[in-house]
């Protein structure tokens, strides 16, 4: 489902479980680590990643970009 601006329930659940297995697997705590997570994830979600999948195969192509 595309971004219309609105995040329904469930979209909220998924971004929430993608941005929190990211951090925790990466150690991320602190609030500007998980801010950065957080527009990631969003920036992803705008994009297209709707499902928690494709947003983990989203989050881990852009590590392995940045690395």
């Amino acid at each position: 489902m595309p971004f219309t601006g609105i995040a329904d329930p469930e979209q909220l659940s998924i971004l929430r479980q993608a941005m929190d297995e990211y951090c925790l697997t990466r150690g991320i705590s602190d609030e500007q680590g998980r801010d950065a997570a957080a527009w990631l994830v969003m920036f992803l979600f705008r994009n297209g990643a709707s499902s928690l999948e494709e947003l983990r195969a989203g989050l881990e192509t852009e590590e392995r970009r940045r690395a």
